[in-house]
């Protein structure tokens, strides 16, 4: 999808960032978030004008 950097921001459902902001790069990544509540979220993944948002859902 990215061939560049690309900056990853999670949000919840009233749209407020659950963690700051994190600029990644290709290949494999990880973010850890030991203490996020069960509920739906938005992954935003941004790189350039390229934007795609996910949702995913903690259990």
């Amino acid at each position: 999808m990215f061939s560049q950097a690309y900056t990853l921001q999670i949000t919840n459902l009233q749209g407020q960032p659950v963690m700051p902001a994190q600029t990644l790069y290709a290949g494999n990544n990880a973010v850890y978030l030991p203490n996020l509540p069960a509920g739906m979220y938005f992954v935003t993944l941004t790189s350039g004008k390229q934007v795609q948002t996910l949702r995913w859902v903690v259990q």
